[in-house]
């Protein structure tokens, strides 16, 4: 393994969040939010390798793009925690480094943190959800049914009840330790929207041409949820989704792609 470092930039969605303003004209604009409080930042250099306090790595190479930690949450107490999946461990972050937590699962990908400290873990292959509490103790083992899609998120609703994101900007509760939900309860658990607000859901929309809108719906006379709102967050983005919700402010990441001759540069943006 070389010794190119990984930075961690790391920030809650507070931090980084945009406000909707009230319109004061036809059309509707985001302005970033410059007196937000970060509740949390950090800024660590950590090395690659097998040493304790370093992440594991696997360089791109031929037909390889290469492979590395995956999931990241912010815990209660404003540690980054991190699922270093190469060396099959979850670990903390501070200032001081890398403190290694807890062994996890080889396929453990995604991680989301409750405010009392239970940790969940996500596997793809297996299409399950591991709780574990602050100390690395096992609490349950939630199936996930595939026939809500593809997973690309999971967090923690009202009484520690994990809740999953599909590609489809879907929301399905899976339960929680104390109370798992069969596959019949788990679809009647559905929500379109990633995000809920006041009643109504909020998605992200992104035309042929890039431009992209934050949307907010709420049922219409048929049932079926229709567009009230509409904001312009980014203009030639290639993909948009959204993150998180923090008083009153939503995130989402944007990306742009550019192709200078035979190069391909992907940007990404929070806004």
């Amino acid at each position: 393994m070389d010794s190119r470092a990984l930075v961690l930039s790391l920030i809650t969605l507070a931090a980084a969040g945009c406000a909707v303003d009230e319109p004061t004209s036809g059309r509707e604009d985001v302005a970033v939010a410059t007196s937000a409080v970060r509740a949390a930042e950090l800024d660590a250099l950590l090395p690659w390798g097998d040493a304790p306090g370093a992440l594991g790595a696997r360089l791109p190479a031929e037909e390889f793009l290469g492979d590395g930690p995956s999931g990241v949450a912010i815990g209660p107490d404003g540690a980054v925690w991190l699922v270093d999946r190469l060396h099959q461990r979850l670990v903390r972050i501070t200032a001081a480094g890398v403190e290694p937590a807890f062994a996890v699962p080889h396929d453990a990908e995604g991680l989301a943190i409750a405010t009392d400290g239970t940790v969940a873990l996500w596997s793809a292959l297996r299409s399950r959800v591991w709780l574990h509490d602050p100390s690395g103790a096992p609490l349950a083992e939630l199936v996930v049914p595939r026939l809500g899609g593809e997973v690309v998120g999971l967090s923690f609703g009202v009484s520690n009840q994990v809740v999953i994101e599909t590609a489809l900007q879907e929301r399905f509760t899976v339960g929680s330790a104390h109370a798992p939900r069969t596959e019949a309860e788990f679809l009647r658990s559905k929500r379109e929207g990633t995000a809920d607000v006041g009643g109504t859901s909020l998605s992200v929309v992104r035309d042929d041409a890039g431009n992209a809108d934050l949307v907010t719906s709420a049922p219409g006379k048929s049932g079926r949820l229709e567009a009230t709102r509409r904001a312009r967050i980014a203009e030639g983005a290639r993909s948009v989704r959204l993150v998180g919700l923090s008083e009153g402010r939503a995130l989402a990441l944007v990306e742009r792609l550019d192709q200078p001759g035979s190069e391909v540069r992907v940007t990404r943006e929070l806004v």
